[in-house]
């Protein structure tokens, strides 16, 4: 699929922990094969079964993270679960001189990013808390303290949506995706 002449566009994708983001911007992003591409995000947390350090996530010690935190390496970074989570300037840097970038962070990294650059935002909401709540426990993977604590941001980022240019809910996956494959469409022909 090829875009319009419009090209180096940065998009925000948000969405409660357990939405989806990551997953819907992985298989929008293999659609337009060298063309966009997901920034990696840099992350203190261990990694989860299957993931891979520089595909999913840069895994970095708490000592790394601070390091590159006081060299003011990232265009934003934030803690989120006990965990920190920034996106390095440098990995927007070298992608952009190749296409569009899709960043797929949190509500309060999306906030500092827009405020910082010119960005197009998405924010996917679960088809129902109930619905997101069964997502996270299908992961496995946090204890009902962990659960509450999701749950209870999740309402909060719920809440912040409007700060978004597209709002979708994912409660079909692959609508989900021909829907954020369309808004790349129409951006890429937009006129600034």
């Amino acid at each position: 699929m090829k875009l319009g002449p419009r090209k180096e566009m940065v998009f925000i994708v948000s969405a409660p922990s357990g939405g989806g983001k990551t997953t819907l911007v992985n298989e929008v992003v293999s659609a337009f094969p060298g063309e966009v591409f997901r920034v990696i995000t840099c992350t203190t947390r261990a990694p989860r079964k299957g993931e891979i350090d520089g595909k999913d996530y840069f895994f970095l010690t708490e000592e790394e993270f601070e390091r590159k935190s006081k060299n003011c390496e990232f265009l934003e970074s934030t803690r989120t679960y006990d965990h920190a989570y920034g996106i390095l300037k440098s990995s927007i840097e070298d992608l952009k001189k190749k296409g569009s970038l899709f960043l797929v962070i949190d509500v309060k990294g999306a906030k500092t990013v827009m405020d910082a650059i010119d960005t197009i935002s998405i924010f996917v909401e679960p088809p129902t808390l109930k619905e997101l709540e069964r997502r996270i426990r299908g992961r496995m993977q946090d204890d009902e303290e962990e659960l509450n604590k999701r749950l209870q941001v999740a309402n909060e980022e719920l809440e912040k949506a409007s700060i978004y240019d597209y709002n979708l809910v994912n409660d079909d996956f692959s609508i989900a995706v021909e829907v954020i494959k369309s808004i790349i469409i129409a951006e890429s022909f937009r006129r600034v």
